[in-house]
């Protein structure tokens, strides 16, 4: 399984598949996209938004698929994680 870390927008790290979670009508959801990484095109697109679990499902798929152990994790200000969903990891983030 990957490494799930979270990040902010502008701290993504380069080639890792990307989470980004938000509250949409009432419940968290997710879609899946990657940083910097032209292979992954051919399998992910981006703002198709799912249940946190079938993104995660899909991240650890689109890692497998192109070499990658990294999701890094964009969360909407305000959302949990929730631990159920998969371990999560704080990024150690360089200042600008």
């Amino acid at each position: 399984m990957p490494q799930f870390i979270r990040c902010r927008p502008d701290q993504l790290p380069d080639r890792a598949v990307v989470v980004h979670a938000w509250r949409a009508m009432g419940r968290v959801v997710a879609d899946v996209a990657c940083t910097h990484y032209a292979d992954a095109e051919d399998y992910v697109i981006a703002d198709f938004p799912r249940p946190v679990p079938l993104a995660i499902a899909r991240a650890t798929e689109v890692c497998q698929i192109c070499g990658l152990d990294i999701v890094a994790v964009v969360l909407e200000d305000g959302l949990e994680w929730r631990s159920d969903w998969a371990p999560l990891q704080e990024a150690v983030l360089v200042p600008h």
